[in-house]
């Protein structure tokens, strides 16, 4: 079962600040994505799929 902490209020205020800026940058890196793919410029992700489950093998 999880254990409820109680936090200050400058402490969730950072981290709702940290959540803020990690849903920023997750969200320029979909942007950043769907941008290049419809550039043509990212491989097909099957491929990726498959070199990087060759990496995984290889170790």
């Amino acid at each position: 079962m999880a254990e409820v902490v109680e936090m200050s209020s400058v402490d969730r205020e950072k981290l709702e600040g940290k959540i803020g800026e990690a849903i920023g940058l997750e969200m320029a890196a979909q942007k950043a994505v769907k941008e290049l793919t419809s550039k043509g410029l990212l491989p097909d992700q099957r491929l990726i799929k498959h070199k990087m489950e060759g990496m995984k093998r290889s170790q």
